[in-house]
């Protein structure tokens, strides 16, 4: 804030975030109201500069990380919310493959791939958003209540929508109505 406060936005094209989460969710961490929080005292004190997340994974060291495939799931759901916002440019991931094998140490369990370059589920789940929603703008539309455990964000992109839904930690039957000839349906 402090750097915003002095007068940053004048001097940049964007800002650059890592709204790193690692314990939580991307919704319980209140991912969207950090960047809304951003974006809106940039715009207070100059100009509203994109965001840009130029850092962002959840760990899967050993004890205390995640499982890889918690990691994606926390992937999938954190693109989605950071891009309804329609302040986030770009996302990139911590970091594309793992410098080591130590499972211990946690810098050599933070990337979309190992150190033997196999892909992780978060090289999937990495891949699968930007395939879907790259190019889609946000569209403001109310949908499931997050007090629901489930959460939902549509795009567009041309005359295709893309409609991203999730429950936060468990399963949960859902409904869509859907007024389209052809559904395409992707999963994490």
């Amino acid at each position: 804030d402090r750097l915003i406060e002095l007068g940053l936005p004048a001097h940049c094209d964007a800002i650059s975030i890592h709204p790193y989460r690692h314990r939580t969710t991307p919704e319980a961490g209140d991912l969207v109201g950090d960047l809304t929080h951003i974006s809106d005292f940039s715009a207070q004190h100059g100009k509203r500069l994109p965001l840009w997340i130029t850092e962002l994974c959840w760990v899967t060291n050993l004890p205390h990380g995640n499982t890889e495939r918690r990691a994606a799931r926390m992937l999938g759901r954190a693109v989605p919310l950071a891009l309804s916002t329609g302040f986030v440019e770009r996302i990139t991931w911590f970091r594309f493959s793992d410098p080591g094998t130590d499972r211990f140490y946690l810098e050599h369990n933070c990337s979309l791939i190992r150190h033997d370059l196999t892909p992780k589920a978060e090289y999937f789940a990495y891949r699968t958003c930007a395939l879907m929603l790259d190019g889609s703008e946000p569209v403001p539309v109310s949908g499931p209540r997050p007090d629901t455990g489930v959460w939902s964000r549509v795009f567009r992109r041309g005359a295709k929508y893309v409609l991203a839904l999730w429950c936060e930690e468990r399963s949960e039957l859902c409904a869509v109505e859907v007024w389209a000839k052809e559904v395409k349906r992707v999963d994490l």
